[in-house]
């Protein structure tokens, strides 16, 4: 039986190990939002999959609809992960949340807009202070593209204030 194959852009959220050799990996993609796919034999050093399935990357993949799961037959980078580790760890938190506070798939093109608007700026932008401010800004609009907050507050300490109630209010 023949599968359709979706080509979809993403970022992988976060990877774990399935198996001897395959990974499952939590993708947040434009068509779908957040997927779960497996990528068989990727840790295996002849996998064709291999350098296209990093950690926070940005990419197009080929997956199919399986019964129980999706699986990843085709991959290509994009954009790479940010290498500082500064940068890293902003995305992390980033990934965290919404690996927490979304739950099945439904495509949300402003939470889309959000996290690949992030992405993109952490990769892009050298100063710091400025990276601390983008960071919050996305999660409020991350916070309310999930619709846990209604507005955006004036202040930076209003912000976090808000972000951290919406959170609390969530139970997640």
């Amino acid at each position: 039986m023949a599968h359709q194959i979706y080509q979809v852009e993403g970022i992988i959220l976060k990877k774990a190990g399935l198996g001897e050799a395959d990974n499952l990996c939590y993708i947040y993609t434009r068509q779908f939002g957040m997927i779960m796919a497996s990528a068989k034999s990727i840790r295996l050093e002849k996998s064709k999959l291999r350098n296209h399935l990093d950690l926070f990357s940005f990419g197009r993949f080929g997956i199919i609809n399986t019964k129980e799961t999706w699986r990843i037959v085709d991959a290509e980078k994009i954009l790479s992960a940010p290498e500082s580790s500064n940068d890293l760890k902003m995305f992390a938190e980033m990934a965290s949340l919404i690996l927490r506070m979304v739950k099945g798939e439904e495509p949300n093109e402003a939470l889309w807009k959000s996290l690949f608007s992030f992405f993109c700026y952490i990769l892009e932008e050298k100063d710091v202070e400025k990276k601390k401010n983008i960071q919050i800004e996305s999660t409020a609009l991350v916070m309310r593209a999930l619709g846990y907050m209604e507005d955006m507050p004036a202040s930076q300490r209003e912000t976090v204030s808000a972000i951290n109630k919406a959170i609390a209010e969530s139970m997640l």
